[in-house]
């Protein structure tokens, strides 16, 4: 945002009410899609019946899911609930696919070469709950081989890693998180690369561990700016505590440290670190519904250079769960923005929230997400005013055919500009599609297509190895999937 002590008033004012609008809709929208199920849900009290949850590898139902314990004022977003086996367990799964891709290095003129890239995958998840310790381990990672010879220097690995160990007491519940990635471009719409993915969408296993907790991106350093290709690493560890004062009320306080280096540490990124930290209260109003408030408050630094801010953000929160049905999230205020550039400092505020929607019915289960705030800047920009929106739908077609379609918009733009200088802004969206077919009773076959688009007002690239100009990618893939039976512990 601009200096407002020195820019036009009237235009301040209008570019504030614009920014607050799209938020203010996207938060509206979230609402009354979770409303439209609400009529047949306000019955007697009971329990919604159990869904079943789709699993592609296996062509099968996960026969139990257990309701979702997150307070609505911690780090965790709500979920429809928790599937398990039964029993503790560790689950192996295997892909092998072959994509083409017509921009494989993100160049702004990728003049139609289209080119081909091996992809091994495999995901492994480990279980062990009891009824007062519920721990999860969560692994994706994998590799691509460009057959092209003049494009070998690209070839490369990915990894997300999560980790989360939750122990309840008599009235406190102690949640520890660490979440790990380490990427060849931005986390957001990274999720369509090969037969696993998942990696980069809201609810993914970049943002979780297992099926037991899924951070709230906004907790996580942000990355949905487009560049070269080039690596970067992620992590966020997180503790939270939840404390129950009577039955329906508890306070609930978490802190978490994040870093980011972009870029393998290349010319033209910028290495992060954030601390941020939460106090809540929240009431249930009824077994689903519940309400809450709370104080946030985060800081950002970069290595080597005199950039930082904070922030200190008032949030007021709602919140409803219905066992495999529903899971509604909702948060907004006030962001107070301290932000200074070497001698330059500037304040700010932005109307700051973030909205989380997951419904099923019958075969199909939806998910929406998006919201406004703060950011580190992708290793891009010294700070960001970050606007966030993330769809997806998944449908068991049939007993053996399985499809599910993803999508997100992003736009960042520089928190703090100094009179007279050009805004920079990038928006950058993204739409991946698949659809898989069983063969058997451990093996799949997947096809899958995603496309990438990034628009910004920054111009050509600013050094050798980063470019932020426009640019466009499509991949079309496919391959197999192997997914053996649970390993019971």
């Amino acid at each position: 945002m601009r200096d407002t002590t020195q820019a036009n008033p009237p235009e301040v004012i209008k570019k504030l009410m614009r920014s607050n609008i799209r938020l203010l809709g996207v938060l509206l929208v979230l609402f009354l899609a979770a409303s439209s199920a609400w009529p047949q849900d306000q019955d007697s009290g009971q329990s919604a019946p159990t869904a079943s949850v789709p699993n592609p590898g296996a062509g099968e139902s996960t026969p139990q899911v257990q309701p979702d314990t997150h307070p609505l004022a911690g780090a965790y977003l709500y979920t429809l609930g928790t599937a398990f086996e039964g029993h503790n367990y560790f689950q192996p799964q295997f892909s092998i696919g072959e994509d083409v891709t017509n921009n494989a290095s993100f160049g702004t003129n990728p003049q139609g070469q289209w080119v081909w890239t091996t992809l091994p995958e495999t995901s492994l998840s480990l279980v062990d709950a009891s009824r007062r310790n519920q721990f999860s381990v969560n692994y994706i990672g994998g590799g691509y081989i460009f057959d092209n010879s003049r494009l070998s220097h690209l070839n490369g690995v990915f990894q997300s890693f999560g980790l989360t160990d939750s122990v309840q007491f008599r009235r406190a519940t102690l949640s520890v998180t660490d979440v790990f990635s380490y990427l060849p471009e931005a986390a957001f719409g990274f999720g369509g690369i090969g037969g696993l993915g998942g990696i980069g969408g809201i609810g993914s296993s970049l943002f979780s561990a297992g099926g037991f907790g899924q951070i709230n991106p906004v907790l996580t350093p942000n990355q949905s700016i487009l560049t070269t290709s080039q690596n970067s690493i992620n992590n966020t560890a997180l503790l939270q505590v939840d404390y129950a004062l009577t039955p329906r009320t508890s306070v609930t306080a978490f802190g978490s440290y994040g870093t980011l280096q972009a870029g393998s540490h290349a010319t033209g990124f910028l290495n992060e670190n954030d601390v941020m930290g939460s106090g809540g209260l929240q009431h249930a109003l009824t077994p689903r519904d519940t309400i809450g408030v709370s104080y946030y408050y985060s800081t950002f630094h970069y290595v080597g250079v005199p950039d930082a801010f904070n922030a200190n953000a008032i949030n007021f929160e709602y919140g409803r769960k219905i066992t495999s049905r529903l899971a509604l999230q909702l948060y907004g205020g006030p962001e107070f923005i301290s932000d200074h550039t070497g001698t330059f400092h500037q304040n700010s505020v932005l109307t700051s929230g973030f909205g989380s929607l997951t419904y099923a019915a019958g075969r199909n289960t939806f998910g929406l997400s998006g919201g406004r705030y703060a950011s580190g800047g992708s290793g891009v920009l010294a700070g960001s005013d970050t606007e966030m929106i993330n769809g997806s739908w998944a449908r068991q077609l049939t007993r053996k055919w399985f499809t599910s379609i993803n999508g997100g918009i992003a736009r960042n733009s520089e928190l703090a500009v100094q009179s007279g200088a050009p805004s920079l802004h990038y928006n950058y969206g993204f739409a991946n599609i698949s659809l898989t077919r069983s063969l058997g009773r451990y093996v799949s076959f997947y096809l899958d297509y995603s496309f990438q688009r990034q628009l910004t007002n920054s111009g050509p690239c600013t050094t050798s190895s980063f470019c932020a100009a426009s640019l466009s990618r499509q991949t079309i893939g496919a391959g197999f999937i192997f997914t053996p039976r649970p390993i019971g512990l």
